[in-house]
């Protein structure tokens, strides 16, 4: 029989790094403890539902949504309600500020440019390709409705398709053909997209 003394080192040491970690677990298990009860509800389930209701019916929003704020808030009402009407008054005043701006005297003017890659093939694949491109074009041009439009590398095929369809908001008379465009300094380029920009027009280059 083997006799081991209560004054061995390495047994003490060992006792109190149990004792460490015991004191560890409790101090977690604590911690766990608080940090759930800070999100549980005071009130049993039958007094939990009809606050819950009274909360989604007093701020308008669903109910699922006000047990999920009152959560957040510890069950605290006064603190969920003033996040809900600081949210509300929030997403109100970005409301405001795009109506004000639709309701804005201030004129703009849409310039797009494009590179359509359109020009004329000899191959009936590519050709049945740009018609697939140009009329993809046709859609977002009818749907932005820019006021100038820069086109670059238009086949003869695509730019008789553009102007069919569009003809409606371009007349024939604002389609030009500038291939010094290209050439133009920004400054000078701005200058000239101001000086037609009161009427639609179409610029494009073969």
């Amino acid at each position: 029989m083997t006799s081991i003394s209560l004054d061995d080192p390495q047994i003490i040491d060992d006792e109190h790094e149990d004792e460490k970690l015991s004191d560890h677990d409790n101090d977690r298990s604590l911690s766990s403890s608080t940090s759930d009860s800070s999100n549980e509800c005071p009130f049993n389930d039958d007094i939990a539902s009809k606050v819950s209701t009274a909360f989604a019916k007093a701020t308008g929003i669903d109910t699922e949504f006000a047990i999920q704020l009152l959560k957040d808030h510890g069950w605290n009402i006064d603190q969920a309600l003033k996040a809900t009407y600081e949210a509300k008054e929030h997403a109100q005043s970005i409301m405001n500020a795009k109506q004000n701006w639709k309701d804005s005297n201030e004129k703009y003017f849409k310039i797009l440019s494009w590179n359509t890659d359109t020009t004329d093939s000899d191959e009936v694949e590519l050709n049945d390709l740009i018609e697939q491109r140009t009329e993809t074009m046709i859609e977002i041009l009818l749907r932005e409705k820019p006021d100038v439009i820069l086109l670059q590398q238009v086949g003869t095929f695509a730019l008789t398709l553009i102007i069919t369809c569009l003809s409606s908001l371009y007349d024939d008379e604002s389609i030009q053909i500038d291939s010094s465009i290209k050439a133009l300094n920004k400054s000078i380029l701005i200058e000239f997209l101001y000086s037609i920009y009161k009427y639609h027009r179409i610029l494009y280059e073969l």
